[in-house]
Protein backbone atom coordinates (compact mmCIF):
# COMPACT_ATOMS: atom_id res chain seq x y z
CA UNK A 1 0.00 0.00 0.00
CA UNK A 2 2.99 2.79 1.11
CA UNK A 3 4.41 1.80 -2.37
CA UNK A 4 1.43 2.19 -4.30
CA UNK A 5 1.32 5.73 -2.19
CA UNK A 6 4.47 6.83 -2.77
CA UNK A 7 4.24 6.32 -6.95
CA UNK A 8 1.11 8.34 -7.39
CA UNK A 9 2.66 10.98 -5.04
CA UNK A 10 5.46 11.11 -7.21
CA UNK A 11 3.31 10.97 -10.00
CA UNK A 12 1.41 13.54 -8.70
CA UNK A 13 4.76 15.70 -8.00
CA UNK A 14 6.50 15.58 -11.72
CA UNK A 15 3.55 16.42 -13.65
CA UNK A 16 3.01 18.86 -11.46
CA UNK A 17 6.65 20.36 -12.44
CA UNK A 18 5.98 19.11 -16.01
CA UNK A 19 2.86 21.71 -15.85
CA UNK A 20 5.50 24.24 -14.00
CA UNK A 21 8.36 24.18 -16.25
CA UNK A 22 5.56 24.19 -19.40
CA UNK A 23 4.85 27.72 -17.82
CA UNK A 24 8.13 28.50 -17.15
CA UNK A 25 9.22 28.26 -20.77
CA UNK A 26 6.32 29.70 -22.31
CA UNK A 27 7.16 33.00 -20.28
CA UNK A 28 10.56 32.37 -21.21
CA UNK A 29 9.57 32.14 -25.00
CA UNK A 30 7.01 35.39 -24.93
CA UNK A 31 10.34 37.34 -22.91
CA UNK A 32 12.12 36.10 -25.80
CA UNK A 33 10.03 37.40 -28.75
CA UNK A 34 9.56 40.51 -27.27
CA UNK A 35 13.24 40.92 -26.83
CA UNK A 36 13.33 40.44 -30.69
CA UNK A 37 10.68 42.95 -31.46
CA UNK A 38 12.76 45.54 -29.30
CA UNK A 39 16.24 44.26 -31.00
CA UNK A 40 14.48 44.75 -34.55
CA UNK A 41 12.98 48.49 -34.03
CA UNK A 42 16.11 48.83 -32.26
CA UNK A 43 17.61 48.40 -35.81
CA UNK A 44 15.01 49.99 -37.50
CA UNK A 45 15.84 53.03 -35.52
CA UNK A 46 19.79 52.55 -35.95
CA UNK A 47 18.93 51.99 -40.02
CA UNK A 48 17.08 55.74 -40.15
CA UNK A 49 19.59 57.31 -38.06
CA UNK A 50 22.22 56.08 -40.98
CA UNK A 51 20.71 58.44 -43.21
CA UNK A 52 21.74 61.36 -41.47
CA UNK A 53 25.42 60.17 -42.87
CA UNK A 54 24.66 60.78 -46.08
CA UNK A 55 23.47 64.00 -47.79
CA UNK A 56 20.16 62.53 -49.91
CA UNK A 57 18.65 62.01 -46.54
CA UNK A 58 19.05 64.60 -44.79
CA UNK A 59 15.31 65.14 -44.52
CA UNK A 60 14.54 61.63 -43.21
CA UNK A 61 17.67 62.44 -40.36
CA UNK A 62 15.78 65.46 -39.63
CA UNK A 63 12.62 63.97 -39.17
CA UNK A 64 13.69 61.60 -37.24
CA UNK A 65 15.53 63.59 -34.42
CA UNK A 66 12.35 65.47 -34.38
CA UNK A 67 10.54 62.83 -33.69
CA UNK A 68 12.63 61.75 -30.79
CA UNK A 69 12.49 64.94 -29.82
CA UNK A 70 8.78 65.11 -29.53
CA UNK A 71 8.74 61.77 -27.85
CA UNK A 72 11.12 62.88 -25.33
CA UNK A 73 9.79 65.78 -24.50
CA UNK A 74 6.11 64.11 -23.75
CA UNK A 75 7.47 61.75 -22.01
CA UNK A 76 8.79 64.59 -19.75
CA UNK A 77 5.21 65.83 -19.62
CA UNK A 78 3.66 62.64 -18.83
CA UNK A 79 6.01 62.26 -15.64
CA UNK A 80 6.06 66.37 -15.36
CA UNK A 81 2.20 66.44 -15.19
CA UNK A 82 -0.22 63.89 -12.94
CA UNK A 83 -3.26 65.33 -14.23
CA UNK A 84 -2.20 64.22 -18.32
CA UNK A 85 -5.45 62.40 -18.74
CA UNK A 86 -7.53 65.32 -17.24
CA UNK A 87 -5.23 67.76 -19.22
CA UNK A 88 -6.55 65.94 -22.61
CA UNK A 89 -10.26 65.66 -22.24
CA UNK A 90 -10.09 69.65 -21.25
CA UNK A 91 -8.09 70.41 -24.26
CA UNK A 92 -10.34 68.04 -26.70
CA UNK A 93 -13.59 69.61 -25.10
CA UNK A 94 -12.02 73.33 -25.36
CA UNK A 95 -11.51 72.47 -29.08
CA UNK A 96 -14.81 71.00 -29.64
CA UNK A 97 -16.51 74.12 -28.24
CA UNK A 98 -14.55 76.63 -29.84
CA UNK A 99 -16.55 76.48 -33.06
CA UNK A 100 -20.24 77.10 -30.88
CA UNK A 101 -21.78 80.02 -30.18
CA UNK A 102 -21.56 81.96 -26.85
CA UNK A 103 -25.35 81.48 -26.35
CA UNK A 104 -24.99 77.44 -27.64
CA UNK A 105 -21.80 77.17 -25.33
CA UNK A 106 -23.73 78.00 -22.26
CA UNK A 107 -27.06 75.42 -22.83
CA UNK A 108 -24.56 73.33 -23.02
CA UNK A 109 -23.22 73.87 -19.48
CA UNK A 110 -26.78 74.51 -18.04
CA UNK A 111 -27.58 70.68 -19.06
CA UNK A 112 -24.34 70.01 -17.33
CA UNK A 113 -24.73 71.58 -14.20
CA UNK A 114 -28.61 70.02 -14.18
CA UNK A 115 -27.33 66.72 -15.08
CA UNK A 116 -24.96 66.91 -12.19
CA UNK A 117 -27.58 68.37 -9.55
CA UNK A 118 -29.83 65.20 -10.94
CA UNK A 119 -26.92 62.81 -10.08
CA UNK A 120 -26.22 63.79 -6.43
CA UNK A 121 -30.15 63.86 -5.57
CA UNK A 122 -31.72 61.12 -7.44
CA UNK A 123 -35.62 61.41 -6.93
Amino acid sequence: MTDNHTVITKMQADSLLGVRLDKALAGVKDAVLDQARHVNMGVTRLAFYSSCFTDNYQDVCAAQKSEDVRFMEALVQLVKRHDVIKRMFQIYVEHLLSTRSSESTRRIQQALIKKGRLSRHPR
